[in-house]
């Protein structure tokens, strides 16, 4: 079974440059024009003409990926939202402008005596310093154990559940798709994926295999 992790296409808070995580926003018109192509290329490129089976996490921005990547293939699979598949909590940095939450990271780096930069971090204790340095507890964020656990517990529960089927579409988010990547040491996770990027595993009696990891070529058609 192949698993075709996609990134939703652009919203409003990523054209503005906003954090996400569980805060939500919906697509733009590019976003929207981004996830059809998806869909479109799916089938164009040979790739995946159909799928088994069709998740999507529980946000506004990942339910419209989803929905338009199914319309533009054609496909009555029905689809399936998680809470799963959602991005990583990034709790009160949630609608903070990017470079500001970069700013304060680097600041809480620095009251602890540490001289790195936040982007020369490990992925694992960057995940986790959006927790250590949240600048508003009451809204909880998830550190790299969490959030990885999260997402190889919904990976698991796919792939056993959909274990004879060929093709299986999950609709996530960056960050969340390079967490899992870099939990299921499957792949050297990429510093960021592009809206609109498809990562395909590949379901073996040993785990799971990359195929292709951040491919644009879907939204792309090339």
């Amino acid at each position: 079974m192949r698993l075709y992790l996609v990134r939703h296409g652009q919203t409003v808070f990523n054209a503005l440059g906003r954090t996400q995580g569980w805060s939500d926003s919906p697509l733009t018109d590019a976003g929207r024009a981004t996830a059809s192509r998806v869909g479109a290329n799916f089938a164009a490129l040979g790739e995946a003409s159909s799928f088994d089976a069709a998740y999507a996490a529980d946000m506004v921005r990942h339910g419209e990926t989803a929905a338009l990547i199914l319309d533009a293939m054609a496909a009555t699979v029905p689809l399936t939202r998680t809470a799963g598949l959602r991005e990583t909590a990034f709790g009160g940095y949630e609608g903070m402008r990017t470079k500001a939450l970069w700013r304060r990271m680097g600041e809480h780096l620095q009251a602890r005596g540490d001289d790195r930069r936040v982007f020369d971090l490990p992925l694992r204790e960057r995940i986790d310093l959006f927790r250590d340095s949240n600048p508003s507890p009451e809204h909880p964020a998830e550190g790299y154990a969490e959030a990885s656990a999260r997402l190889i517990d919904t990976a698991t529960r796919i792939g056993t559940e959909h274990a004879d089927a060929d093709r299986v579409l999950a609709v996530s988010s960056g960050m969340s798709i390079i967490v899992l990547l870099d939990a299921l040491g499957v792949a050297e996770p990429p510093r960021f994926l592009e809206n609109g990027s498809v990562t395909i595993l590949e379901r073996t009696p040993h785990g799971w295999e990359p195929v292709e990891v951040g491919t644009t070529r879907f939204a792309t058609g090339e």
